[in-house]
């Protein structure tokens, strides 16, 4: 029986040396997978970094977009442009038109004035 009680206790001795070693493995593993974590956070972070980076670099580089883009707005402004010289020639509200079109005739206040020159005088 005392050797069996032996044997038990050197058993118990040996699993608890076995236990404190397992636990300062787990401690490391633990310690080294935080580190890790760290890092892919850090590489995830300049990942992010060069994707953004690279967008943007494709985008400016991207010329048919851009030349689009441009030949869009030079549309937009002769259509509104077109526009308003259309209307402003049918309704005749453009001052440097009836300049244009006094000059083309001789001036309107040289013809109102003798108008009106001949009627006071009739």
């Amino acid at each position: 029986m005392m050797y069996e009680l032996d044997r038990i206790k050197k058993h118990s001795e040996q699993m608890m040396r076995d236990q404190v070693g397992l636990q300062a493995e787990q401690n490391a593993l633990d310690g080294h997978m935080s580190m890790l974590n760290n890092q892919n956070y850090t590489l995830q972070k300049e990942l992010e970094g060069f994707i953004e980076a690279d967008d943007h670099v494709r985008a400016r580089l991207d010329r048919k977009s851009h030349v689009d883009t441009i030949r869009n707005r030079v549309d937009d402004v002769l259509r509104r442009s077109q526009a308003e010289v259309n209307y402003t020639v049918a309704t005749g509200r453009d001052t440097s038109i009836k300049r244009t079109r006094e000059m083309n005739r001789g001036s309107s206040y040289d013809e109102s004035s003798s108008k009106i020159h001949a009627r006071a005088n009739k």
